[in-house]
């Protein structure tokens, strides 16, 4: 977020406050104000008319929500200015969104949610604009600064104060479980009591077992599985609010990401999910080459709720399989999607019966789809 006091060439100010449509630029330097500088703004598909995209754009400092009520004949979202676009058209093209509660609840959730968190819903903006064309490990790079800003900021601290009570931090004795079976690696989050809720060493343990699978050249295919009901819940609640230092903990997510490390290992990688997929539970399976999923699975991004962007690597390995308009829908409304829609959306590769995935950590019984293709 730039300072107007500090640009090297000439600004027009009266230009930039009539565009973010601003009662005044001072606040930009008074946090304390930021509610006034974040806003959500709504337009009709109708009323965009045929204008030059070239002479369009969205301000950047606003969440735009393009809507079509009609549900006729969409633009390529490209040429719209907007960040989420919503039609009541069942299976639109790609970008836009026809929301399961329809397009009057979306928007409420997406209203409230930028009016709650407008510095991190800004910064969502932000870093998707910034990461949309650098290579992922830039792009990762990017997404970790953006998180570390926003842990010390005053949006995930006030979501501290009003969850007090997190849960515990103890983990399971073998939070992942690696087995080979031939050229296959089973990579298991082996902790359902807790539904797999990605803490500190599930995180270190899931990075040194892919470390492993990257060296050893007998290895042909790594599963990612999740053992119980859920692939995972996400980071551990119980953790949030335990980094203190932000730029140590910007390094820790970079020299300690599972999911630049399943991006490495390519086509190698396939995740198979079930049950609630919340945060990171999505973010690192997104990384996969080819994910599998049960009818049950179901996808959430809720991170902004908590003061928060995702950031296991979500802004880069979602993105690129389904798009930024679709990101920051889920990222925004913080509603879960099923597997049908995930699958339209390119989220997943494949729904499989339930059982493949419910009984593989136990029966290995979905290693034979690798031989018909998947």
């Amino acid at each position: 977020m730039t300072d107007p006091d500090r640009c090297s060439s000439p600004v027009d100010l009266a230009g930039i406050e009539a565009w973010l449509d601003l009662p005044s630029l001072a606040s930009l330097d008074r946090w304390s104000s930021q509610a006034e500088w974040v806003g959500l703004d709504v337009r009709n598909l109708r009323s965009i008319g045929d204008a030059s995209p070239q002479l369009i754009t969205a301000p950047a400092y606003r969440a735009t929500v393009v809507v079509d009520r009609e549900g006729d004949h969409l633009p390529d979202t490209s040429r719209l200015p907007g960040h989420v676009f919503l039609t009541a058209k069942p299976d639109p093209p790609y970008g836009w969104v026809c929301p399961a509660g329809g397009i009057g609840r979306a928007l409420d959730r997406i209203r409230f949610a930028v009016q709650e968190s407008p510095l991190t819903a800004a910064m969502l903006c932000e870093v998707l604009s910034t990461t949309a064309n650098l290579p992922l490990s830039h792009a990762l790079t990017v997404e970790s600064l953006a998180y570390s800003v926003l842990l010390s900021g005053p949006e995930h601290a006030k979501w501290l104060r009003d969850h007090p009570d997190r849960g515990s931090t103890s983990s399971a004795p073998e939070p992942v479980v690696a087995s080979r079976h031939g050229p296959n690696l089973v990579i298991t989050l082996n902790r359902p009591e807790r539904r797999n809720a990605v803490d500190a060493m599930i995180r270190d343990s899931l990075c040194d077992v892919l470390d492993l699978a990257r060296v050893d050249r007998s290895v042909r295919r790594v599963w990612l599985i999740g053992r119980g009901p859920c692939f995972s819940s996400g980071g551990d609640l119980a953790e949030f609010g335990s980094a203190t230092d932000p730029a140590l903990a910007h390094l820790v997510r970079m020299t300690r990401s599972a999911g630049w490390r399943i991006a490495e290992l390519g086509n190698a990688v396939t995740a198979a999910v079930q049950g609630p997929c919340v945060g990171a539970g999505v973010e690192l399976p997104a990384f996969a080459h080819s994910v599998l999923a049960s009818p049950d699975a179901t996808f959430r991004l809720p991170e902004l709720s908590m003061g928060l962007i995702p950031g296991a690597g979500g802004t880069v390995s979602i993105t690129r399989r389904i798009g930024a308009e679709r990101l920051r829908y889920l990222a925004l409304s913080g509603d879960a999607i099923d597997a049908d829609t995930a699958l339209a959306w390119g989220l997943i590769d494949h729904i499989i019966p339930a059982a493949s995935i419910a009984d593989a950590a136990d029966t290995l019984s979905f290693i034979p789809l690798a031989r018909e293709g998947l």
